[in-house]
């Protein structure tokens, strides 16, 4: 046993990370950087992190400041982040900033992203008028769309990332998205039918395969010659060489059975938030919470 490893105990955000994901944690760590890097007043940086989704459960003017986003359900205090964050270091931040007269003018030239944040509502509504509810591809196009809006070009730059913490999240893991629209594509899948038809084709060729090889390992068994043995081990060889895609297109199949209910859900989730009636689950969660006890 390693002493101390992060794997041991209750560190779920190594988990979290070995799964791909980011925690909650590091995102609101690299929101946070953001807002102070653009702000130098403390009602700026509440804005400004309120323009990235996140809502304040307590303030600034609070000893321990406390924020969530839309899918947490239960806020973070920033002081957990780090000793860099606690209420007093960021104070001491923000004032250095104004005193520093380079920064202020910087900062005064410089436009703020939450005042000219473009809306992606009318991108979603196009999405949804030009598709029918089960078309799988054009979800991910969406998404890829909304990278490539993101990412603008070096000319004019543009700012329309979500204000969905979580879907920020997900078109930064734009590489698997891609690699599932590309096998999507290949295969001719477009709506829901298509994908399992096509994932039920894999499996049953890779059923096929597996069986095959099994016959052929049982034959090594009862080789009589070196020359059959051989010849027998390469037939396995070249079984499995065929095997190994066929085993990452059914992987690829998997992530993508279980990323379209998300990409949906928060598709939804920023059209809401854009128009300020999303209902985040922390105060949602507290306001049916029944009581335990009878008066």
């Amino acid at each position: 046993m390693i002493e101390n490893a992060p794997f041991y105990g209750g560190d779920k955000a190594y988990w979290v990370r070995k799964s791909g994901r980011i925690p909650h944690k590091d995102m609101l760590r690299h929101d946070v950087d953001e807002a102070l890097a653009n702000t130098i007043k403390p009602f700026d940086f509440e804005l400004y992190l309120r323009s990235l989704g996140y809502q304040f459960v307590r303030t600034i003017k609070y000893q321990h400041p406390s924020v969530i986003a839309p899918d947490w359900l239960k806020p973070v205090r920033l002081s957990s982040l780090g000793k860099d964050y606690s209420r007093e270091a960021i104070l001491r931040r923000l004032q250095s900033q104004r005193e520093d007269i380079y920064f202020v003018d910087f900062y005064s030239y410089t436009p703020k992203s939450y005042y000219q944040r473009q809306p992606l509502i009318v991108r979603i509504r196009d999405f949804e008028k030009r598709t029918e509810p089960d078309v799988i591809t054009a979800l991910f196009e969406l998404i890829i769309t909304i990278a490539k809006l993101i990412t603008g070009n070096n000319v004019q730059k543009r700012d329309y990332r979500p204000v969905s913490p979580e879907l920020r999240l997900e078109i930064q893991n734009l590489d698997r998205t891609l690699a599932e629209y590309h096998f999507l594509r290949d295969h001719n899948v477009e709506c829901a039918e298509d994908f399992v038809s096509c994932r039920k084709e894999i499996a049953e060729q890779i059923k096929a395969y597996e069986t095959e090889r099994q016959h052929i390992r049982n034959r090594i068994r009862r080789a009589k010659t070196p020359e059959e043995d051989n010849s027998l081990k390469e037939q396995c060889k070249e079984i499995t060489k065929k095997l190994t895609p066929l085993r990452k297109q059914l992987i690829i199949c998997e992530r993508i059975e279980n990323k379209v209910p998300r990409l949906r859900a928060l598709i939804e989730q920023e059209k809401q938030l854009e128009q300020g009636r999303y209902k985040y689950k922390y105060y949602h969660q507290n306001k049916t919470k029944q009581r335990s006890y009878e008066r």
